[in-house]
């Protein structure tokens, strides 16, 4: 069977994206930490504490956001495991929507060969 460049670009799409957000994730671990370094201080509690958890919660849906990319988007550069190029596709639409919507497309146009390819 022959080969697209389909599978490709969106592998490359995901995997940028991917990265994106963990970077992203580092980001916001960073600004979290800052805050939680800022508790010690004569603030009310409340609004420290509803930052700290809202760094932690955007940090750790970043993280995983970014390796599911990551992994999805190795998939469907080897060509292998349709489900997971198009988990890392829906991924990719969460974290960066012009790129995301791009890979989504092209996964699901080039879903035969990524079913035959496996």
């Amino acid at each position: 069977m022959q080969t697209s460049w389909m599978p490709t670009v969106a592998g490359i799409l995901c995997i940028l994206t991917g990265c994106l957000a963990l970077f992203g994730f580092l980001l916001t671990a960073t600004f979290g930490l800052f805050f939680f370094n800022a508790a010690h201080l004569d603030i009310d509690e409340f609004p420290v504490a509803f930052i700290q958890m809202a760094f932690a919660i955007g940090a750790v849906g970043s993280l995983i956001l970014g390796w599911v990319a990551i992994f999805g988007g190795v998939s469907a550069l080897q060509r292998r495991r349709w489900g997971w190029a198009l988990a890392a596709a829906i991924a990719a639409t969460l974290i960066c929507p012009p790129l995301g919507v791009a890979a989504i497309i092209l996964v699901v146009l080039a879903e035969q060969e990524l079913r035959t390819a496996a």
